[in-house]
């Protein structure tokens, strides 16, 4: 799809998708020296919550604002409630903004650019600037910026809890990257792509992966099986195509804190027609993963993955009797737990155990990172799903 073409179909969604807007998210702008950024913040902001971060990068050849002209996601960030940006990259020779994101895509003249250390740079801005949870912090883009959702997974995996990924692609060798923590990864591909083909192929600058073994990557860093399976009921992605069209396939058994998925949109092109069905399933994916917390490295040590900001972290444990809410006033009946470690700057700490692994239920752990003197709160590191806890006795 040529830019034009995508630049007139762009015009077209947002005027059929004006109608999901009925109350415009306030904007902020933040500047860290390459202009200035559009910060979406919903109509419901309240500076003593804390919020997810969405950062929506643009194809190649394409504005920041034209991207969110394509994806329409300040409706949902409004509904949805979370915080919203959507950056621009560097022109290139030709003028045309790129990200300089894998090998591959999209630094064709050789900027050598580090968007990189300036993406995660603005993360830090945004966050000093408004309350984001440093567990909720997500990336989405659309082919090149596809490319460097990625790349912001493999070197700030200690920020991104969740990247979606539209026509881009990861490294095309996996030892180029490197991440220190699980990520959890969604790849969306249309498999009539004839810009960054689903089987894989190679730019002027170089190659890349298909989407199933960008997948298969990303599930081999995230410790998953490595054999795919269904992922069940059919998605409507691509108006296009009539009906359910998109087809998922995923892999289990991945640490805490990861996952891999592939949406593949039968005969889907480079810039799919997308359906309200895109826009409610990716936001799902993104706000449904947080970072993860604790895993048992043996049974008596645990570790974890590092907070961006943190300071120092503590680790708490409990019984799962602790848990109980018999009130149902939100607050557990008997606390939270006692502390399990003093204040400690490394991501391992050996904790004496009065039952086996309690990975497998008897009891919890529970991690607190200390940014700045503020608490950022973690996952139960043994209840997936739990809801976040606050300790009721402080580590000394």
């Amino acid at each position: 799809m040529s830019r034009q073409t995508l630049q007139h179909w762009i015009l077209l969604a947002s005027a059929v998708l004006l109608a999901f807007s009925t109350t415009r998210a306030g904007q902020s702008i933040v500047d860290i020296g390459r202009g200035s950024i559009v910060v979406e913040l919903p109509s419901s902001y309240d500076p003593n919550r804390s919020y997810p971060l969405v950062l929506n990068l643009h194809g190649y050849s394409l504005t920041g604002q034209e991207q969110e002209n394509y994806f329409v996601l300040v409706p949902w960030a409004e509904s949805r409630e979370f915080i919203y940006a959507y950056p621009q990259g560097l022109d290139d020779f030709l003028g045309s903004p790129f990200w300089n994101g894998t090998d591959a895509c999209c630094d064709l003249f050789g900027n050598g650019v580090d968007d990189s250390t300036y993406l995660v740079n603005l993360v830090d801005e945004i966050r000093d600037q408004f309350p984001i949870d440093p567990w909720r912090v997500h990336f989405v883009g659309w082919s090149n910026g596809g490319f460097m959702s990625y790349r912001m997974a493999c070197d700030h995996a200690d920020t991104v809890a969740s990247l979606a990924s539209l026509a881009g692609a990861t490294f095309l060798d996996p030892l180029d990257c490197q991440p220190e923590a699980a990520v959890h990864v969604l790849q969306i591909h249309g498999t009539s792509d004839a810009t960054i083909l689903y089987g894989g192929g190679a730019t002027t600058s170089g190659s890349y992966p298909s989407a199933t073994q960008t997948i298969a990557t990303w599930a081999d860093y995230n410790g998953c099986d490595a054999a795919p399976v269904s992922g069940g009921t059919p998605r409507d992605i691509d108006a296009g195509t009539p009906g359910a069209e998109t087809t998922e396939t995923l892999h289990e058994g991945c640490a805490i804190g990861g996952s891999a998925r592939l949406w593949t949109i039968p005969g889907g092109p480079h810039g799919p027609t997308l359906a309200q069905g895109f826009r409610d399933g990716v936001v799902d994916f993104l706000l449904g993963h947080r970072r993860a917390a604790l895993r048992f490295e043996d049974p008596q040590t645990l570790r974890w993955a590092p907070i961006r900001w943190a300071q120092e972290y503590r680790v708490y444990r409990g019984e799962l009797s602790d848990l109980l809410d018999g009130d149902a006033d939100g607050v557990a009946d008997a606390g939270y737990g006692d502390c399990a470690s003093g204040d400690d700057t490394v991501t391992t700490d050996t904790v004496l155990l009065t039952t086996e692994n309690p990975a497998v239920g008897e009891g919890f752990f529970y991690l607190v990172g200390f940014v700045n003197s503020e608490m950022a709160e973690s996952i139960l590191g043994t209840l997936p799903g739990g809801r976040r806890r606050t300790p009721s006795t402080p580590c000394p």
